[in-house]
Order: C-alpha cells, then sequence, then structure tokens
C-alpha cells in the first residue's frame, strides 16, 4: 500500500487492531491506515499522520515507536538528534503533537564518582530529576 513516504522503517498496530501506523524515515513522516477487522487489510488513512522535520526542513528520521499500553499514545524516537516525540493517537487514528524529550548524553566516565553507577550529574543534566 503506497504512501508516498520514503524509507518505511517501523511499523506499531494499536491494541484494538483497528489501526497500524509506519514510520517512514527518510521523508521524516507517519503514515496511518485502517485495518479491516474482516480480513485484515490495509487502507490508508492519512499518508501523512505526522511530520518530522528539523530546523532545516530536513527529515528527523524517526524511526522506532512505541504504543502505550492502551494504545492512547505514540512515542517516536528521532535518529537525527535522539529526540523522542509524544501523541496522542485519536479514535480515527490521527495523530496530535503533545511532548518533546530532548537527547541525553551517555554519561562521561569521568563525571562517575568513584565506587558508584549513578550518575547523578548527567541525570540532572538531561532534565530528569
Amino acid at each position: 500500500m503506497p504512501d508516498k513516504g520514503t524509507a518505511s522503517t517501523w511499523l506499531v498496530v494499536t491494541g484494538s487492531g483497528a489501526f497500524a501506523l509506519t514510520t517512514n524515515t527518510v521523508s521524516g513522516t507517519i503514515s496511518s491506515y485502517a485495518v479491516s477487522p474482516v480480513d485484515g487489510s490495509l487502507a490508508l488513512s492519512q499518508p501523512v499522520a505526522a511530520a518530522m522535520r528539523g530546523e532545516e526542513a530536513g527529515s528527523l528520521f524517526p524511526s522506532d515507536m512505541a504504543l502505550s499500553n492502551n494504545s492512547r499514545y505514540l512515542y517516536v524516537r528521532n535518529g537525527a538528534n535522539g529526540t523522542i516525540r509524544g501523541f496522542i493517537v485519536h479514535a480515527e487514528g490521527s495523530l496530535t503533537p503533545i511532548a518533546h524529550a530532548k537527547a541525553c548524553p551517555r554519561p562521561r566516565q569521568e563525571l562517575l564518582p568513584a565506587r558508584t553507577t549513578n550518575n547523578r550529574a548527567a541525570v540532572k543534566d538531561c532534565g530528569f530529576r
């Protein structure tokens, strides 16, 4: 089922089985599909349910996706900068952006205190408490 996106790399299906969402990594978009309850066939609902673009209008390379346990929220990892974007998944399969988290760098070894693996400085820098 063509959606005019480039490099579809990840697919999730809602818990109800009613919708499927796919990332189009090179295009920087997410497409949504209705899933037939009769035979499981797909029908394109929205070729661009969400656009994942950077400051210079280039793709953020959305790749990995995960749905919350109740399929109400979708979380997408952007490969270009390591950010995560959150969306509400509406009953008809459309998406509304609700959250954005910046990338958290890996803790540098020199920041780790002796005799501990807990790096509070790195965690604090990422906005987590």
